[in-house]
């Protein structure tokens, strides 16, 4: 048969510079700030049954757009972040409404000229100690929902990196 090269698709033509290691800074809160965490070095949250309630989340090269679903409000809007977040800006400043968070949902935004790279995240809740299977950007196939969670049951651990 020989080898095939894969077509690229029109928009990944011109995407070929390595963009590197792209580093995702996360924090929640649940009933307090807990320390900020970079990439899978550990996770958000406590982990103790306590929902999160606010998910600041930034990317230090790139963007990174990010939305929840909430007990309270089911989706809130987009926001988009690049190099920081804004833990006192409870409105545009993180995601979330102050209500238990039961799902998550993130795109990696990457920079023009590189080749693509996507927000690799997953959850945990209240009612288990193991994470739920990974979710690759928003997408959608037999194990991926397009976003990490369970509507109707809160999240209390969160995890997020890119590659």
């Amino acid at each position: 048969m020989g080898n095939r090269k894969s077509k690229k698709t029109p928009e990944e033509i011109g995407r070929t510079k390595d963009l590197g290691n792209v580093d995702c800074i996360y924090q929640a809160y649940t009933d307090q700030w807990w320390p900020p965490v970079k990439n899978c070095e550990d996770w958000a949250g406590a982990g103790d049954n306590e929902a999160i309630r606010y998910l600041g989340i930034c990317v230090s090269k790139g963007c990174i757009r990010g939305r929840v679903y909430t007990e309270k409000n089911g989706w809130l809007p987009y926001i988009t972040f690049r190099s920081e977040y804004d833990i006192a800006d409870t409105e545009n400043g993180v995601l979330g409404d102050g209500s238990p968070i039961q799902a998550v949902q993130l795109y990696y935004i990457t920079p023009n000229g590189y080749a693509y790279k996507k927000a690799v995240y997953c959850v945990s809740d209240m009612n288990h100690e193991i994470f739920y299977p990974i979710q690759n950007d928003d997408e959608m196939d037999a194990v991926q929902d397009g976003y990490a969670g369970i509507k109707g049951v809160a999240v209390d651990k969160f995890q997020a990196w890119v590659e």
